[in-house]
């Protein structure tokens, strides 16, 4: 079923119609221009909290950024370090433990820069290979050998020290361990670093008996100091502790056998040092503790061994001219050492008293050619 409906409307009611429409239209026009004014205000106070938003994401990108830089390393430098953000402590330096394998080996390394351990801790600094709080370091070394003499018990091999205790007949053999390192470095800041080194060196030890007794299977803390130097900051350097003493050139081409010459002039001695290195110059002073020390130093105190002063010093400068940028150079030196172990007549015993010091001088170069390398 379908429903049509019609209105009719007269002329006054078109009239009444049309000025009621009117009338409305005046009515929702005001209302509508005030919400669009809140509208506007609305979205200008979003666009400012939006502004506010971007300037603090932005601050934030760039201290992300500049940790992400400085906690960037490379492979070669670090040893293989992640590029992940690590927590900063003081001086930016990251609160993390890691290896430096380059570092660990020329520090370790018993046979070249043998007392010139501090200046090889700088210049790894220098180059970013100590970017953890704490670097660990180790090294182990086992031989095999076989030898022989025409003279009963007589080699000149100076693997063993004493060699009479361990190298008995006219040919001997061995399959042994030399040598094992443990080391610690620590950034305490940007600028003083501080260092421990644990030996085990049953063949060279000064301990009585064969290679086997108690007394020569003992560890040592070989050497250690705490040391202010930066050489992006400044050329000279200081550090105290156990360390070598600067005197003369006591490094060798011998794989794992230290030269003569170490065995009788590389000081080993508790003391203070100073340091200057620029521009190949190397120049090193170190107050040396009295008394018998470590190795090759002694000075009387009061007639005694006790090293209860600092009445013993050395001095040593030295000049690298630097020929290619392959390597290639010449250096030359020279050390005076005020009291060394050969204050005794014949035989020596190294840490008995000495009634008087007994200088020493040492004259030493270095020619690096390619594959060659003299030592003088």
């Amino acid at each position: 079923m379908k429903i049509n409906r019609s209105v009719r409307v007269g002329a006054p009611g078109l009239l009444r119609l049309a000025f009621m429409s009117g009338a409305a239209s005046i009515c929702f026009a005001t209302p509508a221009a005030a919400q669009d004014d809140a509208l506007l205000d609305r979205l200008e106070a979003l666009e400012q909290k939006f502004n506010s938003i971007e300037a603090e994401n932005q601050s934030l990108r760039q201290e992300l950024e500049v940790l992400r830089q400085t906690a960037k390393q490379s492979p070669a430098s670090t040893g293989g370090h992640s590029n992940a953000v690590q927590p900063l402590g003081e001086g930016g330096i990251p609160d993390t433990i890691g290896v430096s394998p380059n570092y660990a080996f020329a520090m370790l390394d018993h046979a070249v820069d043998v007392n010139s351990k501090p200046l090889v801790q700088l210049e790894a600094l220098r180059d970013g290979q100590l970017s953890d709080r704490v670097t660990l370091s180790g090294q182990v070394t086992a031989i095999t050998n076989y030898q022989w003499s025409n003279r009963n018990s007589k080699f000149g091999y100076l693997m063993r020290h004493p060699t009479s205790s361990n190298q008995i007949g006219n040919h001997v053999s061995e399959a042994v361990l030399h040598s094992a390192n443990i080391a610690l470095t620590g950034r305490l800041t940007s600028d003083v670093t501080a260092y421990a080194e644990l030996l085990y060196d049953p063949e060279q030890s000064f301990g009585s008996g064969t290679i086997t007794a108690l007394a020569r299977n003992q560890i040592q803390l070989r050497r250690g100091w705490v040391m202010w130097g930066n050489l992006d900051k400044a050329p000279v350097y200081g550090l105290v502790g156990k360390m070598d003493i600067p005197f003369g050139l006591n490094d060798t081409v011998s794989p794992f056998t230290n030269s003569t010459n170490w065995h009788a002039f590389a000081g080993l001695a508790y003391g203070g040092q100073l340091g200057l290195y620029t521009e190949g110059f190397h120049l090193r002073a170190m107050a040396v503790q009295g008394g018998a020390q470590f190795r090759s130093a002694n000075t009387s105190v009061d007639g005694t061994n006790v090293p209860s002063r600092l009445n013993n010093f050395a001095i040593d400068g030295r000049y690298t001219l630097s020929l290619n940028d392959m390597g290639d150079g010449l250096m030359v030196g020279g050390s005076y050492q005020h009291g060394s172990a050969y204050c005794q007549g014949y035989p020596v015993f190294h840490f008995n008293p000495c009634d008087d010091n007994h200088p020493a001088y040492a004259v030493y170069g270095k020619v690096d050619l390619g594959s060659l390398q003299l030592l003088g």
